[in-house]
């Protein structure tokens, strides 16, 4: 009843502000009957909007996933994350950051090939693409082969330093219904992998083992180095465990890949 007064406030505000449509999307809706609001009582929904100014790509992206795809189901969300990309953005400066397109086969084939039972751990959510795709194409296979997660909810955890790609993503999730197998962690790497490996290491100990089945770095790539160690160090990598890096040959990530061919003992595959 408490998160039901909170919302109802919020939308009080909204339409003293004159925006009563302007809050609430087709996540926030979502959220708001799990809740038990009476539908009645949200305010209508008046569709995209014209948008500019700072994070209006990614605004823009939510609207349009919260538009076209059906709640509830990931693949619809992730086909309109695709299409704006494709359909929206070509012949402007923008584009999308997203692991789309061949890029997902890439993250598929990662997935059938990691362990099961743990959690993934990325770092760099963006608007939450990759993130629940983790999220649905991992617990798909767990069903499968009857595999039941030590660890418990959430499956995924994901680190991402902006705020507000932070709280896109987190509608996106929502809107996918993935939001309860995937944890948002705001903040640098730099801050948040040392409480979060500690906090693996000593569920970990607990649990009998390490709990890190896959990791997906996609964040700036003079941070690969770094992160990646902090995890390797807190000794929370399950061995066969799968780590993925975008980006490292463009826009490069030089010192990652010195490490990789100087010192580090992973089997290395490259995909171009």
């Amino acid at each position: 009843q408490g998160a039901l007064d909170v919302l109802r406030q919020a939308m009080r505000i909204e339409e003293v502000s004159g925006g009563a449509t302007q809050a609430f999307n087709a996540a926030s809706r979502r959220v708001w009957i799990a809740l038990g609001g009476p539908p009645e009582e949200l305010p209508p929904f008046q569709g995209p909007r014209e948008i500019v100014g700072p994070y209006s790509k990614e605004i823009r992206l939510l609207e349009h996933v919260l538009t076209t795809a059906t709640p509830g189901d990931p693949e619809s969300v992730f086909a309109a994350v695709e299409e704006f990309g494709e359909g929206k953005l070509p012949g402007t400066r923008h584009w999308l950051k997203v692991a789309g397109g061949p890029k997902a086969a890439v993250l598929q084939d990662a997935l059938e090939a990691a362990p099961l039972g743990g959690v993934v751990v990325e770092v760099g959510t963006y608007c939450g693409y990759s993130s629940s795709f983790f999220a649905t194409k991992r617990g798909a296979r767990e069903a499968a082969e009857g595999v039941s997660r030590r660890f418990g909810c959430p499956s995924v955890l994901t680190l991402e330093v902006d705020l507000v790609h932070a709280i896109i993503a987190q509608n996106l999730h929502i809107f996918a219904g993935v939001g309860h197998l995937v944890q948002v962690l705001v903040g640098h790497s730099e801050d948040v992998l040392p409480w979060l490996a500690k906090r693996l290491q000593d569920q970990g100990e607990r649990l009998g083992g390490p709990l890190v089945d896959l990791i997906f770095l996609d964040q700036r790539g003079s941070r690969y180095v770094s992160d990646l160690e902090r995890l390797d160090a807190a000794e929370v990598i399950k061995e066969g465990a799968q780590i993925m890096a975008d980006n490292v040959l463009k826009p490069g990530a030089p010192l990652f890949l010195w490490h990789l061919t100087h010192g580090w003992q992973f089997a290395t595959t490259e995909v171009r």
